[in-house]
């Protein structure tokens, strides 16, 4: 880990300032005591189901998988984060219990990183701050209601169309196989719905 490079401290700093507008004083302030950079290489993890870890990050550059891992060995993917996306296991860091999922880098990925408790701290000193927590917390609750929405409701034809509306423009960087996980479906059944349209 080593200092937040500026270039992808400034791209942070747009993506919060678009959810509340902390003064730049308290941003910089806070970034220079809590964010480091961290390179994760493809297929090395930001967070391994068991870890007991506060810690949770921005994605400046890459792209990760969020996933569970059944008894049986099977796979099953939660939800993609590409650049620009804000990355963590929020069961761990809010009930401070050990993950349930599994957070791999997919592509050589540059994640700006620091402890949830820190951030914790910030929403209680002001209101910008508090405003922040709130708005990272309502992104997180409608991109899982869509989610469980999706998944309850739809068929397998319906679910890729909401994966196109929702992660279109990462397909091309995506295996078959994840795509097919994250709509629920086995390999050959995403052949077999692409096939048909």
């Amino acid at each position: 880990m080593s200092a937040a490079p500026p270039a992808a401290q400034a791209q942070l700093r747009t993506w919060l300032q678009s959810l509340s507008l902390v003064p730049d004083a308290e941003f910089a302030r806070f970034a220079s005591k809590h964010i480091t950079a961290a390179q994760y290489e493809k297929g090395s993890f930001f967070t391994r189901s068991g870890d007991a870890t506060d810690r949770v990050g921005y994605v400046v550059r890459g792209l990760f998988r969020v996933y569970y891992t059944g008894p049986d060995g099977s796979f099953h993917v939660r939800n993609f984060c590409p650049e620009g996306s804000p990355l963590g296991s929020y069961v761990t860091v809010l009930a401070e219990q050990p993950a349930h999922v599994d957070i791999e880098a997919l592509e050589d990925s540059l994640v700006l990183q620091f402890p949830y408790r820190a951030l914790a701290a910030e929403l209680q000193t002001s209101a910008a701050w508090e405003r922040l927590g709130r708005r990272i917390a309502e992104q997180h609750y409608v991109s899982r209601e869509r989610r469980e929405w999706t998944l309850l409701t739809q068929n397998a034809a319906g679910r890729l169309r909401q994966f196109e509306r929702d992660f279109g423009g990462l397909a091309h960087r995506l295996s078959q196989t994840d795509i097919a996980s994250y709509i629920g479906v086995r390999r050959e059944t995403l052949s077999r719905l692409k096939r048909k349209r």
